[in-house]
C-alpha cells in the first residue's frame, strides 16, 4: 500500500472552507494515474491519501459508502490555515510536527558468483591420489573463462556499492591475493585464493 501525505491545505481552503468533495475525488483519481507511472520499482495494491495524517473520510464523511447517510452541510468547521514558519520563512512548506512511522527495512545480501576457478582434477578415478589442480574451462580465443569471471564480478560489486549502497554484495569466490597453501604445496606452483573455485572459499567460510 502506498501512503501519500498531501497536507491539510489540499482539502481546506485558505478561508477555512472545504474544497468540493467531487473535485477532490477527481484530483485523487488523476493522482492515481500519476503515481502509477512514477512508482514502478515496487508492487502495491492501492494508494491511501492522507491530509495532515487524516484520510479523506475525516473531512468528507459522506463519501463513506458504509454509512449511507450524507453529512449535514457545515458539519466540519476549520479556521483559516496558516502554515507555521520554518526557519523564520513562512513561505516554506508545512512540515508535520510528528513524523509518520516508517517500516523497518532490512537490506538484502546479494551473492555474486563468478564461477569456475581451480579445482582438484583426479585423472585416474575418484580415489586415485594422482590428481592435479586444473581450471574448469579450456582457453577460447586466448581467454580462459576461469580468469575473467572474477573481473566481471568485481565490476558488478563496484556498481552495487556505488548505486545500491543499502545492498550488501558479496562474492562466492575469494578476493584474497594470498597464496592458497594447499594447492601451492601439492603442485609446486604458487596459486592464489583468487584462482580457486568457489567451493573452496565457501568451505573456508
Amino acid at each position: 500500500m502506498l501512503l501519500v501525505e498531501l497536507g491539510r491545505r489540499f482539502v481546506v481552503k485558505p478561508d477555512g472552507n472545504l474544497v468540493s468533495g467531487v473535485e477532490l475525488q477527481d484530483q485523487l483519481e488523476a493522482l492515481d494515474g500519476v503515481m502509477g507511472s512514477m512508482v514502478t520499482e515496487v508492487k502495491y495494491e492501492g494508494i491511501d491519501y492522507l491530509f495532515e495524517g487524516k484520510n479523506i473520510l475525516y473531512y468528507f464523511p459522506e463519501l463513506d459508502p458504509g454509512k449511507g447517510v450524507k453529512a449535514q452541510p457545515g458539519a466540519l468547521s476549520f479556521p483559516p490555515y496558516l502554515p507555521p514558519p520554518v526557519y523564520g520563512d513562512p513561505a516554506r512548506a508545512y512540515i508535520p510536527s510528528q513524523p509518520y512511522p516508517v517500516a523497518t527495512y532490512n537490506p538484502p545480501t546479494v551473492a555474486i558468483n563468478p564461477g569456475h576457478g581451480l579445482y582438484k582434477l583426479y585423472d585416474s578415478g575418484r580415489f586415485n591420489p594422482n590428481y592435479h589442480w586444473a581450471k574448469q574451462r579450456e582457453p577460447s580465443n586466448g581467454i580462459v573463462e576461469d580468469d575473467v569471471t572474477p573481473l566481471y564480478a568485481t565490476e558488478l560489486k563496484r556498481w552495487f556499492a556505488e548505486r545500491s549502497r543499502e545492498v550488501d554484495a558479496t562474492s562466492t569466490r575469494s578476493i584474497s591475493t594470498q597464496a592458497h597453501a594447499q594447492s601451492t604445496q601439492e603442485s609446486g606452483v604458487t596459486y592464489l585464493w583468487t584462482d580457486m573455485g568457489a567451493k573452496y572459499h565457501v568451505e573456508q567460510l
